[in-house]
Parts: C-alpha cells; sequence; structure tokens
C-alpha cells in the first residue's frame, strides 16, 4: 500500500518521511515529489509500506505531524504510484 503525504513543510526529506511513516509498518520506499508533479501545489511525497499492516494500525485516522507542520495523509492514486515508480502488485 501506498500513501500520498501532502503540505510537507520544505525542506522535509526522504529520511524525515522514512523514519516519521516506519512506525506504523515497514517501509519500502520513499520518493519526495517536486512542486506541481501531482496536479495541486506544495512540498509532496509518496511513502510505500510493504504490506497493508501500517492501515490496520489507524495510519489514515491519525492527524499527521512533521517537521512541525500538520501534513494530509491519504491513499495514493495508481496513476501517482505508476508515474513516480512506486507501482507493484502489493498496491
Amino acid at each position: 500500500m501506498t500513501i500520498s503525504v501532502r503540505r510537507l513543510k520544505k525542506p522535509t526529506t526522504e529520511a524525515d518521511l522514512e523514519r516519521y511513516f516506519s512506525k506504523f509498518g515497514d517501509v519500502a520506499n520513499v520518493k519526495i515529489v517536486p512542486d506541481g508533479n501531482m496536479g495541486c501545489c506544495g512540498h509532496q511525497g509518496l511513502v510505500k509500506f510493504a504490506d497493508k499492516t501500517a492501515f490496520k494500525g489507524g495510519l489514515l485516522e491519525i492527524c499527521h505531524f512533521l517537521n512541525g507542520s500538520r501534513v494530509e495523509v491519504t491513499p495514493a492514486d495508481i496513476w501517482i504510484t505508476k508515474r513516480f515508480g512506486l507501482l507493484s502488485t502489493s498496491n
């Protein structure tokens, strides 16, 4: 499963995303997406988990704060994960 993380405060890094979201499950891949490449404004990222256990822990129901800013976490669309190279059979 892959999530989209929006409203990231610059200069959030891929390491920051991996460190934060690894407490919800095994992170398989992380990608920071440059501004404007996902059809909306703002610094964004994609976090791919190794399996769906992260979603059982309430990942989507929790308010998330990263680098002093509240971020928006939603399931990533298939086209986004494919476009940025995170698509696999486990999405």
